[in-house]
């Protein structure tokens, strides 16, 4: 599929797992430059790591804190 999206960037929240994971190798294979974010760092450096490893481009790491009681 092409989307037309080659070069845009994209923040994808959620991507430590499950549906946010999904969109994030789609958008990579697709040719986006992105920015992924997530509470959990360790499995957003998995992901990052093997699209970086499929595509030649590594995404930008983001950690999300989460909120105090």
């Amino acid at each position: 599929m092409n989307f037309e999206l080659e070069s845009k960037t994209c923040p994808v929240t959620g991507a430590s797992a499950g549906i946010g994971t999904g969109i994030a190798r789609v958008m990579a294979r697709e040719g986006v430059r992105l920015a992924i974010l997530a509470r959990r760092k360790e499995p957003m450096e998995a992901l990052a790591s093997e699209i970086e490893a499929e595509t030649g481009h590594r995404p930008q790491i983001a950690a999300a804190c989460r909120p105090g009681p």
